[in-house]
């Protein structure tokens, strides 16, 4: 039984390791991409560090249609429905695990979509209240789900910000030191939409910002396949363990 049971150890260690090298090699090129690019040779000094010459530092507010927030009143749940709503305990680093929320009624939804707290493709999210940070584009518009007023959505005028690349520019070093600078609060950190629409960002050319965007999306996708096998792993491994421990299943001598 012991055996057993260290074999799927053992491949729990050595998944972990691959998704430690990714997570490296991931924040290695965001460091790389959002403060040198691609191809660049020239650079200036601005308020966020050092960046390619030819690149802009905007405020956030100047290359996006609209930065507002979820619902500042909560939904009652229901027992059974296609419709959610997402708290920032829902959301994963590129997605809202759907599963994890909580079921709401048809006429709440749609008060939520009137009131503009339904976040649409391409939308930025961005947790703004307790874990501050927590941000991507959305891209799950088969899903029917309302936020709550923890979450920022961030709507970008897109033929200025590309919404991937935005989302990795709030998640850079230099952009993210700007953030924990202006969270409020003291038992609840946060950011204030306000002070949020101020945050500073790089703004490469669009074609260079999605060439960006494509690079760390791929590195992405790499770790959630690997943090994915990891649940499956432990899932199996508390699946055999109540299999071995309690005899239900016998292993041979």
């Amino acid at each position: 039984v012991v055996e057993v049971l260290s074999c799927v150890d053992l491949a729990v260690q050595k998944i972990d390791e691959a998704i430690a090298r990714a997570e490296r090699l991931k924040n290695g090129l965001m460091q790389q991409l959002l403060t040198k690019g691609i191809g660049h040779k020239e650079f200036k000094e601005t308020p966020i560090g050092k960046i390619p010459k030819d690149w802009k530092v905007v405020r956030l507010e100047d290359v996006c249609v609209e930065i507002t927030d979820g619902s500042h009143w909560s939904p009652k749940e229901v027992e059974k429905s296609e419709y959610r709503i997402a708290t920032v305990a829902n959301l994963k680093e590129t997605y809202i695990d759907i599963n994890s929320c909580k079921f709401i009624s048809n006429e709440d939804y749609t008060r939520l979509v009137n009131e503009g707290d339904v976040p649409k493709r391409g939308d930025i999210v961005f947790s703004k209240d307790g874990t501050v940070g927590i941000t991507f584009a959305f891209k799950q518009d088969y899903c029917k789900v309302g936020l709550l007023s923890s979450i920022a959505i961030i709507r970008p005028n897109q033929q200025l910000l590309f919404p991937d690349f935005g989302a990795y520019a709030l998640k850079s070093p230099n952009v993210f030191q700007q953030i924990t600078g202006l969270k409020t609060g003291t038992a609840l950190r946060r950011i204030i939409l306000d002070n949020l629409r101020r945050v500073n960002i790089p703004l490469p050319s669009i074609e260079e910002q999605q060439k960006i965007a494509d690079i760390l999306s791929f590195t992405d996708n790499i770790l959630l396949l690997k943090k994915e096998k990891r649940e499956k792993l432990g899932r199996m491994k508390k699946r055999l363990m109540s299999l071995l421990l309690s005899g239900s299943v016998r292993v041979s001598i």
